[in-house]
């Protein structure tokens, strides 16, 4: 018998954002990558965007100790985001292109509605899970 899921509606609601989220980035800045490949390359995106975002543009030796990757895997999803024209490389050091730039006013509002729907979802979820509990709690 399958495992009973606890809070696994809100869960869900949570996981529905992560992949709209991811959704919306591959519409926006790469419509021909598959969101099985997309999943791949999103961590080390991610993580080059955020360094460059907080002026601490990453190196291949770091990324691949935060991601908890071997170096060869992080060169390899780096020469694929180069590849794909949305990370360049200055030395040793990583950057979005201006590519990344690209509609991102609208990519933003995407992801916030998104992650608000979610939130909205998810409060509903966890306050029926707790209104069935109470009703299911013998009186005392």
């Amino acid at each position: 018998m399958p495992a009973k899921l606890r809070y696994g509606r809100e869960r869900a609601a949570i996981g529905i954002a992560v992949l709209n989220c991811m959704r919306v980035m591959r519409n926006t800045h790469l419509p021909k990558v598959a969101l099985g490949e997309l999943g791949d390359l999103l961590f080390v995106g991610f993580h080059v965007f955020i360094g460059h975002a907080h002026g601490r543009p990453q190196t291949v030796a770091a990324l691949s100790h935060s991601l908890e990757l071997s170096r060869a895997t992080v060169a390899r999803r780096l020469k694929r985001l180069i590849e794909l024209g949305v990370v360049e490389r200055e030395g040793v050091l990583y950057y979005m292109t201006e590519r990344i730039n690209q509609m991102a006013r609208d990519a933003l509002q995407a992801h916030m509605r998104s992650l608000q729907a979610a939130i909205v979802d998810a409060e509903a979820a966890l306050k029926m899970a707790e209104i069935v509990a109470r009703s299911q709690q013998p009186n005392g």
